[in-house]
């Protein structure tokens, strides 16, 4: 979806008389989201409050407002309450032909305590995952996106 709104901004910087004066307002505009991301390294508390977070080195982070912008907004994604933050590589921003990033979510029901994990029957878990999957999937379709 990213390159869905990256092509309808170029279509209109294209717009205008000269091209590459587009292009250069164009580039203005990712360059103006770019610098206005806060990313942060080192130590990060998660807005979860019971995690921590080291960013690794070759990484910056995004919290989880700017990282629901960048992939709700910016790449087109549903919105997603489960996600804390993303790491991107530090070289690269979230608008770049290559732009990629890891995803940081927590969700409370995959906590399990060491004594507890022996007791799990994981291929029945990975069947009903796999069922609530297919069932968001209408959903899915009527807004726009494709199954899973």
């Amino acid at each position: 979806m990213k390159n869905i709104i990256l092509s309808i901004l170029l279509f209109l910087g294209n717009s205008f008389p000269s091209s590459s004066q587009g292009l250069d307002s164009f580039q203005i505009q990712i360059d103006q989201i770019e610098k206005s991301l806060m990313y942060k390294t080192g130590v990060i508390d998660l807005e979860s409050e019971n995690a921590k977070l080291t960013v690794p080195n070759g990484f910056k982070f995004l919290d989880k407002e700017q990282s629901n912008y960048v992939l709700e907004d910016l790449w087109g994604n549903p919105k997603d309450s489960w996600i804390l933050g993303l790491l991107v590589p530090k070289n690269h921003g979230v608008l770049g032909d290559k732009s990629w990033v890891f995803i940081i979510s927590y969700d409370e029901m995959g906590f399990v305590k060491d004594d507890d994990a022996e007791d799990i029957d994981y291929d029945e878990l990975r069947k009903e995952q796999q069922k609530e999957f297919i069932a968001e999937n209408p959903e899915r379709i009527k807004l726009g996106y494709q199954p899973v």
